[in-house]
């Protein structure tokens, strides 16, 4: 699927990879969800994922939703930069080891959803036209939607799939 240029085209690319990440988490085998990853990558397992998806849509969220009603606010916390955001990412996951995978789900089907939910109150210039908000920088509001939701997921797909085939030939093993 090619990178999202519209307000439809967005929504489709989302949902169509959430779809996927759901997929790939419900076909895992039964032991699948609570096993960790044997490849070496930050995210060690179905949850970490999941908890990577849900914070960065969360960060996502407070720094739209905020800007979008006249508050201007960062997109990253302090202290991390664009230039840093793989020690952001080592933070977010040593924070949140004791959630379950229960609610990381949870987590990430809510942040899914009012993602979706801001977009579709959006037209398509206010996420498509570059210089549209003074506070999204160079870029599109939309491309910051893109890459938190359609580019996550395909990310995650990739992880997920990786995972159920080193998983599956475990257990033929």
């Amino acid at each position: 699927m090619a990178k999202p240029e519209s307000r439809k085209e967005l929504l489709v690319a989302a949902r169509t990879e959430y779809d996927k990440v759901w997929s790939l988490i419900n076909s895992l085998p039964d032991q699948g969800e609570s096993g960790n990853f044997d490849f070496q990558i930050p995210e060690q397992n179905v949850r970490d994922v999941l908890v990577h998806l849900a914070t960065w849509q969360q960060m996502y969220l407070k720094w739209s939703s905020a800007n979008l009603e006249g508050h201007h606010v960062r997109f990253l916390p302090r202290p991390y930069t664009w230039q840093d955001y793989a020690a952001l990412n080592k933070h977010i996951l040593a924070e949140h080891q004791d959630v379950s995978l229960t609610d990381a789900k949870t987590a990430f089907e809510e942040s899914h959803a009012a993602i979706i939910h801001q977009v579709e109150d959006l037209i398509n210039e206010q996420l498509f036209i570059k210089g549209f908000y003074k506070w999204t920088g160079s870029t599109d509001l939309g491309a910051y939607a893109t890459a938190i939701t359609y580019g996550n997921y395909v990310w995650a797909v990739k992880i997920l799939r990786k995972f159920k085939r080193e998983a599956r030939s475990t257990t033929r093993a």
